[in-house]
């Protein structure tokens, strides 16, 4: 049992199980994409309440232990991939350690977490989808210095003539940019990723898997 706290300042029980299994509980995949996943009703006023609380996400189909990081916990996280340890600012403390299982591979905040579901419902690799995602944003010189962040959302189309739509947030305030990439260009980029090592390497901080990483790098 957990408490969750609205604007309107009703605090109020939640039941939530920190580790599901996407195996025995398929029904979760289509939640979380949906966004219906951890977003609760304050009984007081009605609200929505979106909650980020870590949670292990055991999907044997797809050979992989995901671990949603809350937002709030990014820098910490960061740090743990990184080799790194983290003092409080305002003492020589340490802060608390953040923990990450040798199997687990993190996945910070819940866009990149129905982003990387969204990836493996759709049976793609999620290293080649985030090269896509650099090579996208890398060829789109107008972004400037504008801080957007790329979202897969789906494939859509037949075979032959599918793409993959990415979202893209951050070009415009309040706006979201859909954007078709042809399933050719993931393939070339898979087919080709031999002579990209240094990209692909780039890629990870630790565990932690995005092409935000590559453009923290440069």
């Amino acid at each position: 049992m957990m408490q969750l706290r609205c604007a309107c300042e009703r605090v109020f029980d939640i039941e939530h199980e920190t580790v599901i299994s996407l195996d025995e509980h398929p029904e979760f995949v289509a939640r979380i994409q949906q966004g219906d996943f951890l977003s609760y009703q304050c009984p007081a006023c009605g609200a929505r309440i979106r909650a980020e609380i870590k949670t292990e996400f055991v999907w044997h189909a797809k050979n992989v232990h995901l671990l949603l990081v809350p937002e709030r916990e990014r820098l910490r996280c960061l740090a743990f991939c990184a080799g790194m340890h983290m003092s409080d600012g305002d003492s020589a403390d340490f802060c608390e350690p953040f923990v990450l299982r040798e199997h687990q591979t993190p996945v910070i905040g819940y866009a990149e977490l129905a982003d990387r579901v969204a990836i493996l419902a759709w049976d793609l690799n999620p290293e080649i989808v985030e090269a896509v995602k650099f090579f996208v944003l890398e060829g789109a010189p107008h972004l400037g210095d504008k801080r957007v962040s790329c979202f897969f959302e789906r494939c859509v189309g037949d075979t032959g003539s599918r793409v993959m739509e990415l979202h893209v947030y951050g070009i415009r305030e309040q706006q979201t940019a859909i954007m078709p990439v042809p399933m050719n260009v993931y393939e070339r980029v898979e087919r080709e990723r031999g002579k990209q090592a240094e990209l692909f390497e780039a890629l990870y901080v630790g565990a932690y898997l995005s092409y935000k990483n590559v453009f923290t790098d440069a």
